[in-house]
């Protein structure tokens, strides 16, 4: 899946042809995934490029708005930051198509996490600054 930044706190997720369903339009359950890819990618970007992968998702609440059909050939998701915890941050994500139809809207809260402990961790010094710094210019 290719995924690129297409401005701040917005990443530009491509459609492969399997991302469809039988009724020709995208799968609801590959949603997620598109979500997850670009949120892998928001986290790299405005986080930090580790917790990109050193997270883990402990909420996400969809709303689908609109069919995505082979006609849209990518979609953008773009994140805001709704909270900042101490281990965690609260996201609230669009998805829109690329005639800048919004498609779904996703709540997610991600938690960060020490791989090697298996625990949650606290977000770092030089983490929260750059959240900080995504948010000044969003």
């Amino acid at each position: 899946m290719a995924v690129t930044q297409s401005g701040p706190g917005v990443i530009r997720v491509s459609l492969r042809w399997r991302d469809l369903d039988a009724l020709g339009h995208l799968y609801h359950a590959t949603t997620v995934e598109l979500l997850d890819e670009a949120r892998c990618a928001w986290i790299a970007a405005h986080v930090a490029p580790e917790a990109g992968e050193s997270h883990v998702v402990a909420r996400l609440d969809i709303t689908y708005l609109a069919e995505v059909t082979r006609v849209d050939r990518w979609l953008e998701v773009t994140t805001e930051v709704s909270r900042v915890g101490t281990t965690s941050l609260a996201l609230t994500e669009s998805v829109a198509n690329p005639a800048g139809t919004v498609i779904a809207r996703c709540e997610a809260t991600i938690v960060f996490w020490d791989p090697v402990k298996r625990v949650s961790r606290p977000l770092t010094e030089a983490e929260l600054r750059r959240i900080e710094e995504f948010e000044a210019q969003s």
